[in-house]
Order: structure tokens, then C-alpha cells, then sequence
């Protein structure tokens, strides 16, 4: 038998007897629970808490809300009974072996961005680490997941939590935008591919345009920039436009003449394709901005549209180069 303190009461522990200062009132010890019921199991995830003691005491509100007419659990501040744990891993053991860090980490911020609270790395690396405990390669899964918290750190995935410790965590608005939009993971791949430094015509008006989601303006403008490049560097007339100025400033060299930006030293073949190369992204990318709504509902295709556009725009600085040294 268990027992706890009445407290200080007038209360006589015999009918008629003098009041008793002190009682010891006897409770029962709960009965164990039968290991077959769901509420036998108590699972514990990750980074849910600071301590293990809040986790019980967070298991055994639940339990006994969706169970009031049983109590499935006992917890107390100083002993745990007839509790089942069993750590479940952010990851599975299989994706964490095959995966790259990559996935890996988009897998592990979808479970922390359903974890209620404060995260922690080194509460889930050890809850990891006894989810693991089983398996030959422990050490393995377990530096596998810390490389995906570290990936997701590193692109702004997760953040501090700046009312805490340096030791806590959160997930970022930007990881919560990647988690709840089901194009996120698309435009996260987009993002990244104009994540390193774009040639300058294309840092300010197409870079904002891009992340702002107006696909359609972002690349019109790329494809603009590259054309008032063309015209800046090749002097030639404001008449000519799209196809008609890139063809004129790449034309291919013949009898001693050519284009002002057409690399009279390459073969022929090759300027024609450098020709057809500026006047092919004129015709397939600006012009049909210029006279319709376009629709770009792929991310990944306008990032590679201004990807090209960058590559352009330093072929036409290669060319200024060319010109400079002849006019030497």
C-alpha cells in the first residue's frame, strides 16, 4: 500500500478518541495496465521538451482526457509506474541510409514543424540515438540526422528563438511556408538555383520580381536586360529590336566583315550558333511577353530562364572584352 499525509487536521483516527494532529490516510497502488490496450503505449517523440519529467507529465494529461473513467498512467514527481515508452525517430532508419542530406532534412523539418514547443538539438539527437538503439549502424543514423538539422540550419530553416537560450530552436517562417504550400518544396528548388550571385542588370528588378512570385515580369525583364546589353555594347540603332538587333550584332564574318559582337576569330559555324543563340532566347523568351500574358506556373522554369539570361548577358561583357583588346 501507498499512503500520503491528511495533513494537519482535528480529525480522530477513532470514533470517540481524542483529535488526531497527524493522519496517514492509506491509497491503493494503481493496478498495472494491461500491455495489449492502446493506452498501455505511451509514445514519446522529439524535442517536445526540455525534460523527461515534462514529457510523462504531458503523456499523462493526455491519456487521462481521453480516458476519464480510467487512469492509464501514474506520474508523480518523483516516480514513474507501469509506463511503456517507446521512442519514435523523426526519420525512419531505411530513408536515413538511402536519402541524401537533402531529403533528409525536408523529411525532419516536416516533423519538427508539427512539434508543439521549443526545439532542441541535443534532446533530439539523444531520443534519436534510443530510437536507434537497436540497429547496427546507431552512430550512422544518428550523425545522418544531425547533418540534416545542420542543412536546414544552414538555409535558414531553422532558427533560434530568440526569447530562449541559444540552446532552442524554431522552425522559420520560410520553413513553415516550405511545410504548408504544396508548391513549397518547388519554389524552395527554384529559390535555390538563383541562390549565388546574378550578373548586376539582374539583381534588382528581376531578383524582386522572382521571389515576389511574378514569374511572367522577372523574366520579360532577364531577357529585356539582355537586349539593352546587346544595343549598349554593339552600338546600333534603338530601330532595331529582339531578333532583328541580335541577328545584326552577331552576324557572322564574312569576306572581313561581321556583327560588332560576333568573335571574328571563331569559326564560322560557331557564330552562327552564337547568332541564333541571342536571337533564339529574343524569339522564345521576351517576345512572347512582349505581345501576350504569358503564364510561367513553373518556379524552376523561370529560375533556368534567368539562369540564361545571366549566362547571356556575360557572353555580351565577353564580347566588350574582345573589342577593347582590338581597339588596342
Amino acid at each position: 500500500m501507498q499512503g500520503e499525509w491528511a495533513g494537519e487536521t482535528a480529525v480522530s483516527a477513532n470514533p470517540g478518541g481524542p483529535p488526531s494532529r497527524k493522519m496517514w490516510r492509506a491509497r491503493p497502488v494503481p493496478a498495472a495496465v494491461d500491455p495489449d490496450l492502446p493506452s498501455a503505449d505511451i509514445r514519446i517523440g522529439y524535442a517536445r521538451c526540455s525534460h523527461l519529467s515534462q514529457e510523462f507529465a504531458r503523456c499523462d494529461r493526455r491519456a487521462l482526457s481521453s480516458q476519464p473513467t480510467k487512469r492509464s498512467v501514474s506520474v508523480s514527481s518523483r516516480s514513474v509506474m507501469f509506463m511503456n515508452l517507446r521512442y519514435i525517430p523523426p526519420v525512419e532508419a531505411e530513408r536515413l541510409r538511402q536519402l541524401p542530406t537533402r531529403d533528409i532534412a525536408l523529411l525532419l523539418l516536416k516533423h519538427l514543424a508539427g512539434t508543439p514547443g521549443y526545439l532542441q538539438y541535443t534532446g533530439t539527437m539523444m531520443s534519436a540515438r534510443q530510437a536507434f538503439q537497436d540497429e547496427p549502424d546507431t552512430n550512422t543514423l544518428v550523425e545522418r540526422l544531425s547533418d540534416a538539422w545542420c542543412w536546414l540550419e544552414a538555409h535558414a530553416l531553422l532558427t533560434r528563438e530568440p526569447s530562449q537560450s541559444e540552446a532552442f530552436r524554431r522552425v522559420s517562417r520560410d520553413g513553415m511556408d516550405l511545410v504548408n504550400d504544396p508548391q513549397g518544396i518547388t519554389r524552395f528548388e527554384a529559390r535555390e538555383r538563383l541562390s549565388g550571385p546574378l550578373h548586376p542588370a539582374l539583381e534588382g528588378t528581376v531578383r524582386t520580381n522572382f521571389h515576389l512570385g511574378d514569374y511572367e515580369t522577372a523574366c520579360f525583364a532577364a531577357m529585356k536586360a539582355v537586349e539593352v546589353a546587346v544595343r549598349d555594347a554593339s552600338g546600333l540603332d534603338n530601330s532595331l529590336v529582339g531578333v532583328p538587333l541580335m541577328r545584326a550584332a552577331f552576324q557572322p564574318y564574312r569576306n572581313g566583315k561581321g556583327g560588332p559582337l560576333a568573335d571574328a576569330g571563331a569559326e564560322g559555324g560557331e557564330q552562327e550558333a552564337a547568332s541564333a543563340l541571342f536571337a533564339g532566347a529574343m524569339g522564345a523568351f521576351k517576345n512572347p511577353s512582349s505581345h501576350r500574358t504569358v503564364d510561367f506556373d513553373d518556379p524552376i522554369e523561370a529560375a533556368e530562364i534567368i539562369q540564361f539570361a545571366d549566362l547571356l548577358l556575360r557572353q555580351v561583357e565577353r564580347a566588350k572584352r574582345r573589342q577593347a583588346a582590338a581597339a588596342v
